[in-house]
């Protein structure tokens, strides 16, 4: 598996555990209702998944742009 699929699985993984842990301590957003509970995990699910994929993404171009610096 490639090293930047794994880092967004990673995020997720860490992202929905911190749910379910917040949940078990009553953790603010779980005092809403259902739907308000869905909209919070949603976007914060999506909010970092984007995160994780622009930093994957600038990573690799970074780490490209220095391979050919080096070449020259």
């Amino acid at each position: 598996m490639n090293e930047n699929v794994k880092f967004v699985l990673t995020v997720m993984g860490a992202v929905f555990a911190a749910y379910y842990v917040g949940a078990m301590y009553d953790f603010l957003p779980f005092l809403a209702d259902d739907l308000a509970i869905r909209a919070v995990g949603w976007g914060t699910m999506t909010i970092c998944v984007v995160i994780a994929v622009c930093t994957c993404i600038l990573k690799n171009n970074r780490n490209g742009k220095d391979d050919k610096g080096d070449e020259e």
